[in-house]
């Protein structure tokens, strides 16, 4: 990357970028939920609501031909990695004008013109396509980086490897990450990887602490 920031400095302009991200993300979720509360729609979906800034801080710190590898819950993740709204409302709807056609829904987006290369259904699974992903560029000798988006299941399974890219966030979709393991902290596991983590204790939704830690720790070391 041409311009990697401070952990502590965020340009006006990269603050804008986000938050307008952020902002379709909101929009998006708050407008698939009220349709399928009032019955406009019918499909299986994943709220991300709480994630958008995660996300949008995230995806801002890559390039756009970067690979990203998410998850069935990663509506957040693909529209802030640059997926047009439109494709993904398509595909949700099984319209042949979507992402794939209609035929993989929200839980099998993939669009490789914005290096979204698979969303997975399957915990913890998208660790090793990612790692299988930044292999092959650096074999082609691309220099792009490879990005899995995961949760806390995955952090405690046999997926999670050392190569992995740490992003942390100790409230979950659905409950805290303390009562679901019998680590206080599950940013405990990744030690043994050494995997590296937002520093300070930071939480993973402070916009400039996660834009800094995706820029300056994983991607620009594997730059």
């Amino acid at each position: 990357m041409n311009k990697t920031p401070s952990a502590t400095s965020l340009s006006p302009e990269m603050a804008r970028i986000i938050y307008r991200k952020a902002y379709l993300i909101n929009r998006t979720d708050e407008r698939f939920r009220a349709m399928l509360t009032n019955g406009e729609l019918a499909v299986a979906y994943y709220p991300v609501r709480g994630h958008e800034v995660i996300a949008a801080a995230a995806m801002a710190a890559l390039e756009p031909d970067d690979y990203l590898v998410t998850t069935y819950r990663g509506l957040h993740d693909s529209l802030a990695k640059g997926i047009p709204s439109r494709l993904l409302w398509a595909e949700f709807a099984g319209k042949r004008t979507g992402t794939c056609k209609g035929k993989g829904g929200p839980m099998h987006i993939t669009h490789p013109e914005t290096g979204v290369m698979v969303t997975t259904g399957i915990v913890g699974s998208g660790i090793p396509i990612a790692n299988g992903l930044a292999m092959s560029s650096q074999i082609r000798g691309e220099n792009r980086v490879a990005v899995a988006s995961f949760g806390t299941g995955p952090a405690i399974s046999v997926h999670f490897m050392k190569r992995s890219t740490w992003r942390r966030c100790g409230n979950c979709l659905s409950s805290s990450s303390a009562r679901t393991t019998n680590m206080p902290s599950i940013r405990r596991s990744r030690r043994a990887h050494r995997c590296p983590a937002l520093p300070n204790g930071r939480r993973g939704t402070a916009c400039r602490a996660c834009h800094a830690m995706v820029s300056i720790q994983p991607v620009s070391m594997k730059r």
